[in-house]
């Protein structure tokens, strides 16, 4: 099984997943617990319970494409502050997909580009408790800031190739990066 679940000494509780994925790429846990996992190979992105049911399925199996209800290799997934879901459609696409937080599509944006509001592999999406939008513009060695509809805030550019942001619920940002250019 891809998912397996330890308790906080590092013992095996249970374990999901066996057969569902092409290519497990992200995996993040929600306020209730839900699991949440980006497949970039089958295109897709899932919710499960702490349990192991699955909950919601976001894309189309096995179909990469940019409409609303497809993504093309996904990689990371973040929740808002009231629920609303962003998608990293990175590797094949260039944008973050935002929707609301019963999986109904809501905006997109971003571009193939190296200017502001483009990108070149979205890698890794995080939101604070302001509803900013922190995404990892990995092959442009940049963090571009958002507001919860798309507009471009800010820019860090001092990070090199940035993999995972995460955000606290006090709003501390941890970014790994690699190749510090």
């Amino acid at each position: 099984d891809p998912i397996i679940v330890f308790d906080s000494e590092g013992n095996y509780v249970r374990s999901f997943g066996r057969g569902m994925f092409n290519n497990e790429h992200g995996l993040r846990v929600d306020r209730y617990d839900n699991v949440w996992v980006t497949d970039n190979g089958d295109h897709q992105v899932m919710k499960f319970s702490n349990s192991g049911e699955l909950l919601l399925t976001l894309g189309v199996k096995g179909k990469a494409g940019t409409t609303d209800e497809t993504f093309d290799r996904p990689a990371d997934i973040a929740f808002g502050p009231n629920d609303e879901l962003y998608v990293a459609d990175g590797y094949g696409n260039s944008r973050v997909v935002k929707y609301d937080s019963s999986g109904n599509f809501v905006a997109t944006w971003g571009v193939p580009g190296s200017g502001p509001s483009e990108f070149d592999l979205v890698h890794s999406v995080a939101a604070d408790s302001r509803g900013r939008v922190y995404v990892s513009d990995r092959e442009n060695n940049r963090i571009q800031i958002f507001d919860d509809k798309g507009g471009l805030l800010d820019m860090w550019t001092h990070l090199g190739a940035t993999q995972n942001i995460f955000i606290t619920p006090d709003d501390q940002v941890w970014v790994i990066t690699h190749r510090d250019n």
